[in-house]
């Protein structure tokens, strides 16, 4: 009996995220013996790079430091046991930034034990071996939920100045030198107080379900942004 099978060609691969990848931040796990590590390789068709362009002169399309936190926090989930979670992410320093232009580039996130129940991480661009970030990973244990918090919006609503207009809210992102695309257009409304600032994040309705990301990039991106209306 003769079947026919038809394989997606590598274009059609990058588009839909390579198929299967552990995760839309990790393509695959590279570990060996003697270290933990994972690796992504970035082509500029991810909607969280080409939607993040950075300089009102000279142009440049970066990985943005939301991706980085989402990524770590993924490595690290791989990395460890199910009955452990990824508790917080602290000592977080951004070193150089991953810039994708024309070519693709590999980047690495290596894991290492600190001790305890500390994991120390680094992001490399493996093209040119610079550091591009490094940070440390607390874990607790999968049983231990975090304590709720509650926050009264509609007090904090009630007391600030309202920005309802989103067209107006990218501009003025846009004379900072930030082009936002569409995939980090979610902020909706805003509400600015003497010392703080409160947004309203919604992503666009074409982009994929955020199900396959604990931090999702554009989300935390605008929860970022936020702090620039304080």
């Amino acid at each position: 009996m003769m079947r026919s099978h038809w394989l997606a060609l590598p274009a059609e691969q990058d588009k839909q995220g390579r198929g299967n990848s552990l995760h839309p931040l990790i393509d695959e796990n590279i570990s060996t013996l003697s270290q933990q590590k994972f690796t992504k390789q970035l082509t500029g068709q991810e909607r969280y790079l080409r939607d993040h362009v950075v300089g009102s002169r000279d142009a440049r399309m970066i990985l943005p430091g939301s991706a980085y936190i989402e990524m770590i926090h993924a490595a690290g989930q791989l990395a460890m046991e199910s009955d452990w979670a990824v508790a917080s992410v602290r000592n977080l320093m951004w070193m150089n930034a991953i810039q994708v232009d024309g070519e693709p580039v590999a980047v690495d996130i290596s894991l290492a034990h600190a001790g305890g129940d500390n994991v120390q991480v680094a992001i490399r661009n493996r093209h040119t071996d610079t550091l591009a970030l490094e940070a440390e990973l607390v874990y607790r244990p999968d049983t231990d939920a975090p304590e709720e918090e509650w926050i009264d919006l509609d007090a904090l609503r009630n007391s600030g100045k309202h920005d309802s207009d989103q067209a107006a809210i990218y501009a003025d992102f846009a004379k900072m030198g930030f082009a936002y695309g569409p995939s980090y257009q979610v902020t909706r409304e805003r509400y600015r107080f003497a010392d703080a600032a409160l947004s309203h994040l919604c992503l666009p309705d074409d982009l994929p379900s955020a199900d396959a990301f604990y931090l999702h990039p554009s989300l935390l991106d605008g929860a970022l942004r936020t702090c620039l209306a304080v």
